[in-house]
């Protein structure tokens, strides 16, 4: 006991805390691999609500909850956009992305002979029948043990909703005969200090990383069209000068998301609103990591302040680019 103690005066009782939760979730993590093989629950629900963050972030979350279900074997239902940091309406949002499409409807389910639960972590659902399960997303499963891979087994159901609802009020930017590359840079509520500042992305990372695609397009031989999307003014991206860009800057959301799925090339920030995109999209998908993890098929960019570098596979960039190219 003494020696417990001592632990707990060096680490602190919040730090352990977390640390003991964290290791749970690692535990109760690892165990899912045997439940789903093994469970096969009759009318179990789950749904996700009650976020009142960015669109980005609400997408992710109806996407993890729809891959938790889909590997547990119960029944994702879907319950629409309520409220959102938008100047846009919910319903808006919710035509646009069309994620209900096909889906149970939360009012359509007859919910008095169910069990209504709301829980907090869904790694401690425990899957009873007649239950609906409430959360604000699965994001602690989809992140663990490297199951956002898993996404590629509803990519095209995603893709299917999205492609269904209309998107012809919304121009389109795509160059045909040339390899269109978007550009998502997070700014707006995003800078180098301050709340949010680790998820700036320096202007330095997207020069390297343009730099290194236009070469490899030149020894290609194929042509590019690059568009950048974001918030503020031009000045702000000095130093991608000279790299004939198209800018796009606090243009309509709809049409900037819509651009980005289109794309043959997608460079994500440190956003859940380019990885949505991503997730909808069939381009190659060149990702900065952060909190949510990539697909298999992603190409993972890591940046170096001090060298000014970043670091991925260029070899698999340009097999994938002369894929594109044959495909054009």
């Amino acid at each position: 006991m003494s020696r417990i103690r001592h632990v707990c005066q060096l680490i602190g009782g919040d730090a352990l805390i977390d640390l003991i939760r964290q290791l749970k979730i690692r535990i109760v993590g690892l165990s899912y691999r045997f439940k789903r093989r093994t469970i096969k629950t009759q009318n179990c629900f789950i749904t996700c609500t009650g976020k009142i963050d960015g669109i980005g972030a609400q997408v992710q979350a109806v996407f993890s909850t729809m891959l938790f279900a889909k590997e547990f074997g119960i029944t994702y239902a879907h319950t629409p956009f309520d409220e959102i940091w938008s100047d846009h309406s919910s319903k808006e949002w919710e035509n646009f992305f069309n994620l209900g499409k096909d889906e149970v409807i939360i009012n359509e389910i007859d919910k008095p002979p169910l069990n209504v639960v709301h829980i907090n972590h869904p790694l401690f659902i425990s899957f009873k029948p007649n239950t609906l399960y409430i959360v604000e997303h699965c994001h602690s499963f989809v992140d663990s043990n490297n199951n956002a891979k898993l996404y590629s087994k509803l990519t095209d159901r995603f893709i299917e909703k999205y492609q269904d609802s209309s998107k012809e009020d919304y121009k389109s930017f795509y160059e045909v005969g040339k390899i269109n590359i978007a550009i998502h840079v997070r700014r707006g509520d995003v800078s180098k200090t301050g709340e949010h500042s680790e998820r700036y992305t320096d202007s330095l990372y997207y020069k390297y990383l343009l730099n290194n695609i236009k070469s490899i397009l030149i020894d290609l031989k194929i042509d590019s069209s690059i568009h950048l999307y974001s918030q503020g003014n031009i000045d702000d991206f000095h130093e991608l000068k000279g790299l004939d860009i198209n800018y796009h800057l606090d243009e309509c959301v709809f049409t900037t998301f819509n651009n980005l799925v289109l794309s043959d090339v997608i460079i994500m920030s440190k956003s859940t609103y380019s990885y949505s995109a991503a997730l909808l999209s069939k381009a190659i998908i060149i990702y900065e990591p952060f909190w949510h993890k990539p697909l298999k098929d992603w190409i993972i960019s890591t940046w170096n302040s001090d060298s000014k570098k970043a670091t991925f596979d260029k070899l698999y960039l340009k097999q994938r680019l002369q894929s594109l190219k044959l495909n054009k």
